[in-house]
């Protein structure tokens, strides 16, 4: 609101104006006082709206249970409730409707500034994208009682199996499970094209990776890709630093072992549990888990990123972080003679974890106008394309742009309700619905008190504070600060006073 209080003086910047503001004076919403930029010759009339026994309960965000849904079966969806508000606890129903049909309920009893995370049961049909709604019933405060979001049914995961060594395991492993879009090629018949729409890269028993394909895989994980790299036994170690080096992650060094030894030295010890790589993997955590074997050829220079390690403390699998993306280095082949990694239970959760991840690490299922912007996944990032927004009766082209397979979407600054909207390209087809919501700070009940404002109100001067706390006690202090105090009618009665007053000097003397 202040800002447009500039703009308005901006238009008119030679008188002084007049700018009356009733508000709530919302803490979350206006920020610190002193940080507001206040026009010195302007006049300020300050009248706070309130309600002291204000209270709200809201929807703070809202995730999938499991890395994506399946059709015809049972899904889970977590909601994270907030209650601002004078009671020690709220009762509240939900409901979850999608594409208009109501699919499930819960109730759920929140306590005052305690976060409550709520399980929805949901069943959905088809694989066409979900138009969701989350519905609360509270009151009075209504404007943030629903929580609109998008369910994508089996998305499909774009696979890129690089694999010099044949790995059937590999294959399998990927080609079994219907989200997972396979393509699988070796090194030196690799269509580079197939990169920058890719999800996930996987390297395997690739002896020396060209400086080609080296500079393209750098540049895929650094634009949010996933990688992951499986050495061959004969590993060039100085090319795949030479890869390293591009992606700014910890190089390597050869590590000597006997793949005749004893496999009892170099078997993995148990994950670590409260690693959040490892959530949602194992129903069951048992420190006693029979754990594989691997003889390593190599090892990393950084060992804090470990999420399978050996007994000695070195790592087996680790995760590496570089740009947007990241790599996941398995420090032995997956041939029989130097690990059983790939016959084991681990293997399938472990690396369908990470497949998963590949696809949701940047999509959120719905967005705040405060979140400024959003990014999506392309269907074909080759293709010159301008997007159209449209929802709500609105149509517009909103800022854009393109890097590798993702499209960044700046959330424009303008009167835009919450709901679905259409994001259109120029063949006039839907590429994605997207949910925008209002933002959460909004739904925070913490206001500014009269005293804080007339504090504030006594290092500037052009502030008035006009309280509304009675009719007719505002309707005069307005007018008194508007119109200043009505003296006609005493200067009609002075004037003829002075009138009657010459009238008589003149009549007897």
């Amino acid at each position: 609101m202040n800002n447009r209080f500039k703009n308005l003086g901006d238009i008119d910047s030679k008188s002084i104006n007049h700018y009356y503001w009733f508000s709530d004076f919302q803490k979350s919403t206006m920020g610190p006082l002193e940080n507001l930029e206040l026009d010195s010759l302007s006049e300020y009339y300050w009248i706070p709206v309130q309600n002291k026994d204000v209270s709200n309960v809201f929807i703070d965000s809202v995730w999938l249970g499991t890395p994506y849904v399946k059709v015809n079966q049972n899904n889970e969806i977590n909601v994270k409730l907030k209650y601002e508000g004078r009671e020690g606890n709220k009762e509240v129903n939900l409901k979850l409707s999608i594409d208009g049909i109501q699919v499930s309920s819960a109730v759920a009893e929140v306590n005052n500034g305690v976060a409550k995370v709520v399980k929805i049961p949901f069943n959905i049909n088809g694989n066409s994208e979900k138009k969701c709604i989350l519905s609360i019933d509270d009151s009075p405060i209504s404007f943030d009682n629903q929580y609109y979001f998008t369910i994508n049914p089996s998305p499909k995961v774009k696979v890129l199996l690089v694999d010099d060594g044949n790995n059937s395991y590999l294959k399998n492993l990927f080609s079994n499970e219907d989200i997972f879009v396979v393509t699988s090629t070796s090194s030196g018949s690799l269509d580079y094209s197939t990169i920058p729409v890719s999800n996930l890269i996987v390297i395997n028993a690739v002896k020396n990776i060209p400086a080609s394909l080296s500079e393209s895989i750098a540049e895929f994980v650094k634009k949010g890709g996933e990688l992951i790299y499986v050495p061959a036994s004969t590993t060039d170690i100085n090319n795949l630093n030479d890869l390293f080096k591009k992606m700014n992650i910890s190089q390597v060094e050869a590590y000597s072992s006997d793949t005749l030894g004893d496999k009892g030295l170099y078997t993995l010890v148990p994950p670590d549990f409260n690693n959040p790589f490892f959530k949602n993997i194992f129903e069951k955590k048992d420190q006693n888990i029979s754990m594989p074997y691997a003889f390593p050829i190599l090892y990393s220079k950084n060992q804090s990123n470990s999420l399978l390690k050996f007994k000695n403390g070195r790592s087996f699998l680790s995760e590496f972080t570089s740009g947007k993306g990241k790599l996941f280095l398995f420090s032995a082949p997956f041939s029989s003679g130097y690990t059983n990694f790939p016959r084991h239970a681990l293997f399938v959760p472990v690396l369908y974890k990470v497949g998963f991840d590949s696809f949701s690490s940047y999509e959120k299922l719905g967005y705040s106008f405060q979140d400024k912007n959003f990014t999506i996944e392309l269907t074909d990032p080759r293709s010159e394309n301008i997007f159209t927004l449209e929802g709500n009766g609105i149509k517009f082209i909103p800022d854009q742009r393109v890097s590798g397979k993702q499209l960044m979407i700046e959330i424009p600054e303008r009167e835009m309700g919450p709901g679905f909207y259409s994001l259109i390209n120029k063949q006039g087809q839907t590429e994605r619905i997207v949910a925008l919501n209002f933002g959460k700070k909004e739904s925070i009940m913490d206001f500014y008190t009269l005293d804080e404002l007339k504090k504030f109100q006594g290092t500037h001067p052009n502030v008035k504070i006009l309280p509304l706390e009675n009719t007719d006690s505002f309707l005069k202090d307005f007018k008194n600060e508007d119109q200043g105090r009505p003296l006609w009618k005493y200067c009609l009665i002075l004037c003829l006073l002075f009138l009657l007053t010459e009238i008589l000097l003149i009549r007897f003397f």
